[in-house]
């Protein structure tokens, strides 16, 4: 036998491609894709068959790797960080400064104000030159907003803010990095020192490094993993992640360690949008710095 099959045989039919395998014929096929009455086009490298996974297993970390590569529609990471020392008396949100407050919400929700430590940080100066503010609104939805510094002297968003997630060092003069801390706040300012304060970035630094996080509209969250680096090796520090979803206060890991201290915490429960997210520390004894972080994997729900 030969390869292929001539319909009609005899009058000169049509001829289909097929593999003469000896003792029999296979077809061959090429696959079009498209809904009934559609025709999608044959299956190529630009055009690929379109396929859903079963319920076969995969380790979290490979999960993690394809949200973080943006492999898996509807997820996102988020890396929440702090750094401090806290004191002794009392449990704290993990900032630099013992005088801040415990959540980074917009006391009355409106605009906000940053201002530098140092006048170099401003438009024409060596240092930081334009900060990227990242929070929510009052009506929970994220937003960004490019604020342009202007030494001690505070100076005002355009838009309102219900929280302030994150600031981020933009443009910079040649010293290429922020030279005094930057702080976002309201109220008096002294120096480019507000004294309400929700937000803040290290002299150095870049980007800001505080532990809380307002859960934006459109999300929920679930805390996947803690570690926290402990500049002691004595001096021990506990550690908790609490949640306030606007109603109740949750713990949802807690520990307490010397040097380092890594967890594992793979929460069933969903953490809600509006929810705020704080790194709280104590230190059992000294005044050890900490420096933690927690990965949080975010579910779109819209």
């Amino acid at each position: 036998m030969a390869d292929n099959v001539e319909l009609n045989y005899g009058a000169g039919g049509d001829v289909m491609a097929a593999e003469d395998l000896g003792t029999h014929k296979i077809q061959n096929v090429k696959i079009n894709i498209g809904a009934a009455g559609v025709d999608g086009g044959p299956v190529e490298t630009n055009n690929p068959l379109p396929v859903t996974t079963g319920s076969e297993l995969i380790s979290t970390t490979e999960y993690i790797n394809e949200v973080v590569f943006g492999n898996v529609a509807g997820r996102r990471i988020h890396l929440m960080s702090g750094r401090g020392s806290p004191g002794t008396v009392s449990e704290s949100t993990l900032w630099q400064d013992a005088a801040l407050a415990d959540d980074n919400l917009v006391t009355s929700a409106g605009t906000v104000f940053l201002a530098s430590t140092d006048a170099n940080d401003t438009a024409a100066g060596t240092g930081a030159r334009t900060v990227l503010v990242e929070g929510v609104d009052t009506a929970g939805d994220e937003q960004q907003e490019i604020v342009t510094l202007n030494g001690t002297t505070k100076v005002e968003t355009a838009k309102t803010w219900h929280g302030i997630n994150r600031l981020l060092v933009l443009t910079a003069g040649t010293s290429r990095y922020n030279e005094g801390t930057i702080w976002c706040g309201d109220g008096t300012w002294t120096l480019g020192v507000p004294d309400t304060k929700y937000n803040m970035v290290y002299a150095g630094d870049g980007s800001s490094s505080i532990g809380m996080y307002v859960i934006p509209a459109g999300y929920e969250a679930y805390i996947y993993a803690v570690t926290a680096a402990i500049g002691s090796d004595v001096d021990p520090v506990q550690f908790t992640i609490r949640v306030y979803d606007g109603a109740v206060q949750r713990v949802f890991a807690r520990a307490t360690g010397v040097a380092s201290t890594n967890l594992r915490v793979y929460s069933d429960v969903a953490i809600t949008a509006g929810s705020l997210i704080r790194i709280c520390c104590k230190a059992l004894s000294g005044t050890p710095t900490i420096s933690a972080y927690v990965a949080l994997l975010m579910r779109d729900i819209t």
